[in-house]
């Protein structure tokens, strides 16, 4: 996966073995291939924001602690015993991809943004390879190759008027797929409008939710909030959600972030309160987040209160 080169370097700093090698493993790393039973075997997510491992409980549960160092921002979910196996993934925010772009840069050359940009799609992973490989060849000037990266990076967004969906990954209960929503932009703000489809209650406003309602929710890439206001008929105001998480990844297709559980509310009236901060205390608490992580989250809701 794309994490392959990274995650092998930083485990085997630390003493652990790799077994079953892909070719270009053992050649970066001058092992020899085995057919060992391994105690873990480690995957890329399906969305290629992070990894997930299979394997001996108490083997999962090491590699588990030795990821939370990588990063504060690093987000893991509870071990799980699944027929006997345990399972476990661990999510990568904007910090901890910069973490694993510095291991890997020890054994290869390593854009900026590296694993950012695999984790964006088929063709902006295949753009970074390939300025990777120029500048390994001789090719093409390393600061050139850099500042491209990062003029990329910046410019990444849904194309004005293109449906995207938001990727919404909570640690406890997996993904939530938000959307699609049309996308515009406004200066380096994306603004995304929904149409309501289904009758209910809007999350901490306890207002009614009809068919269609409009949502229009505001985010920056790496921001650690996206901004959610309810229109009813009329153009009434029915409410403003602010959800906390960590730092937005803006793709072309999509956006995604790890759900930090706290949020905030805000009523027509401008009255605000926080809200679900047992689901922030219960991540720290299941060592799903670190301290820091916690804290930061916690500071974001009291910031959006006080403004």
């Amino acid at each position: 996966g794309i994490y392959s080169t990274s995650i092998t370097k930083y485990l085997l700093d630390l003493g652990h073995e790799l077994v079953n090698p892909t070719r270009s493993q053992a050649e970066r790393f001058g092992v020899h291939s085995s057919v060992t039973t391994p105690d873990v075997m480690i995957n890329d997510t399906g969305d290629k924001e992070g990894i997930k491992l299979l394997g001996r409980l108490d083997a999962v549960e090491e590699i588990m602690q030795e990821f939370r160092k990588i990063s504060w921002q690093v987000v893991t979910t509870p071990v799980k015993l699944v027929g006997g196996v345990a399972c476990a993934r661990a999510y990568f925010p904007l910090e901890a991809k910069s973490s694993l772009d510095i291991i890997r840069s020890k054994v290869a050359y390593t854009l900026p943004y590296h694993h950012l940009c695999r984790a964006g799609g088929e063709t902006l992973s295949n753009v970074v390879s390939m300025l990777e490989e120029l500048v390994d060849s001789g090719g093409l000037d390393r600061k050139l190759a850099e500042d491209r990266i990062l003029s990329l990076v910046n410019k990444l967004a849904p194309r004005r008027g293109y449906s995207a969906i938001i990727h919404h990954t909570k640690p406890f209960s997996g993904k939530i797929l938000l959307g699609p929503f049309r996308f515009y932009r406004s200066g380096d703000v994306l603004i995304g409008k929904r149409i309501i489809r289904s009758f209910g209650k809007y999350d901490g406003l306890d207002v009614d939710k009809t068919p269609g309602d409009v949502s229009i929710s505001r985010i920056k890439r790496f921001s650690w909030r996206m901004d959610t206001r309810y229109y009813g008929l009329g153009n009434t105001e029915k409410g403003r959600y602010v959800n906390i998480a960590t730092p937005i990844h803006v793709y072309e297709s999509h956006a995604w972030y790890v759900d930090l559980g706290i949020d905030v509310v805000e009523k027509p009236n401008g009255e605000k309160k926080i809200i679900d901060t047992e689901e922030l205390e219960k991540l720290l608490e299941s060592s799903c987040i670190s301290r820091e992580l916690y804290e930061k989250a916690r500071n974001e809701a009291k910031n959006i209160l006080n403004e």
